[in-house]
C-alpha cells in the first residue's frame, strides 16, 4: 500500500489542535461548539486512524494539541492566561514534530 496522502496526515493534527481549543471554548460557549469539535475528532479517528496507524495518528494528534496550546497561551485566546512563546517551548514542540517525522519514516 502506498504511503498516505498529505491531507490524511493533516487530519489528526487538526483534530488534536481542536481538542486543545475545545478546552477553552467549553467554558465560554458551553456545549454547542464542544459537540462539533468532538464529532470532528471522532470522525477523524475513525477515518484516518486505520489508514495511517495508531502511533502516527496519536503523534499527530499530540502535535496538533501542543501547537494549538502554544497559540492559546501566547495570545491568551478563549480565556487562557497569556504566556509568551519561548525558545524552550518552541524546542519542545519541534521535538514532537521530529518524532512525527521519525515515526512516519518508520
Amino acid at each position: 500500500m502506498p504511503g498516505p496522502v498529505w491531507w490524511l496526515l493533516c487530519l489528526p493534527f487538526f483534530a488534536g489542535a481542536f481538542l486543545a481549543l475545545q478546552a477553552g471554548i467549553n467554558g465560554q460557549l458551553a456545549k454547542q461548539v464542544g459537540g462539533v469539535l468532538g464529532v470532528f475528532f471522532i470522525t477523524t479517528a475513525a477515518f484516518a486512524g486505520p489508514r495511517i496507524g495508531a502511533l502516527l495518528f496519536m503523534a499527530l494528534v499530540l502535535a496538533g494539541q501542543l501547537s494549538m496550546a502554544l497559540a492559546l497561551d501566547h495570545f491568551g485566546w478563549v480565556g487562557f492566561r497569556e504566556a509568551p512563546i519561548s525558545l524552550g517551548k518552541l524546542a519542545g514542540l519541534l521535538l514532537i514534530v521530529i518524532g512525527v517525522v521519525l515515526i512516519r519514516r518508520g
